[in-house]
């Protein structure tokens, strides 16, 4: 009995071993997939907005799902708010595609997501106001302001949180930019935007998202070509070509610069 005993407590000791070796190096895993999420989605939108070919950004999904985050409050975090980052993207996609229910589905699963993650800080408020915002077409007419009140709010909220978060005055100064001048639109986008450029873009912890200086510096410029400024068009295309020279509208805003009279 003494033996067969000690070798079950043996073998239960070595099976516990194993599964916490596995679970650590599955958690450093996570670990490792999660610095490096966000150029993944990113690289895997611009493949997909160009040749229709979602399957690759459905798999990082299917990776972000598979995050063993029990126990830790960190991972369930970044894994919702990565997810969620992801489905916008993908969103676009379909929408980018003609596949308007799919487009709808995704952005409020993205949405939803956000809203359940409880002491929402100033990023994922950020994000939440940018997935609301391109929710904005699903939204039936008769609750258009009320959503509206919802996007603002969050928006308000990002920026008190964290007054110095470039995603905040970014997200912020799009929704302002696309919102229609008869709804109070177009009056603080050039402020926002000069504050999103100047802002740090610094990162809380290596899952962090960095994501928005490029865009913010893309909308200013194409702010400044819409009022036809080309001095001001041409100083942060200037800057934009020097901090991010892979970005793929510079051709585009070079060109309209040129036609400016």
């Amino acid at each position: 009995m003494k033996i067969r005993f000690r070798i079950t407590v043996a073998f239960v000791l070595l099976s516990w071993c194993v599964t916490n070796v596995l679970s650590q190096q599955n958690s450093n895993g996570d670990h490792v997939f999660l610095t490096s999420v966000q150029n993944q989605i990113e690289m895997r939108f611009l493949e997909a907005m160009k040749d229709q070919e979602f399957e690759p950004l459905l798999n990082i999904k299917n990776r972000i799902d598979r995050i063993d985050d029990v126990g830790s409050s960190t991972l369930n975090y970044y894994k919702s708010y990565w997810s969620s980052y992801l489905l916008y993207h993908l969103s676009l996609c379909y929408f980018r595609n003609g596949q308007l229910e799919m487009s709808e589905r995704v952005i409020k699963e993205a949405i939803d997501i956000l809203e359940d993650i409880e002491n929402k800080d100033s990023e994922v408020l950020a994000l939440l106001a940018l997935a609301q915002t391109f929710y904005f077409q699903y939204v039936p007419r008769q609750d258009v302001f009320l959503h509206m009140h919802k996007v603002k709010e969050n928006l308000k909220k990002s920026m008190i949180l964290d007054k110095n978060n470039m995603r905040a005055h970014y997200v912020n100064a799009s929704y302002d930019y696309y919102t229609p001048e008869e709804y109070g639109g177009g009056q603080r986008s050039e402020s926002l935007l000069l504050k999103a450029v100047a802002a740090p873009n610094t990162r809380s912890s290596p899952f962090a998202p960095n994501w928005g200086k490029k865009e913010a510096y893309g909308l200013l410029i194409g702010y400044y070509i819409k009022k036809a400024n080309k001095e001001s068009a041409s100083k942060y295309l200037s800057i934009l070509k020097n901090r991010f020279p892979e970005y793929g509208m510079i051709n585009s805003y070079s060109e309209a610069i040129e036609a400016i009279n």
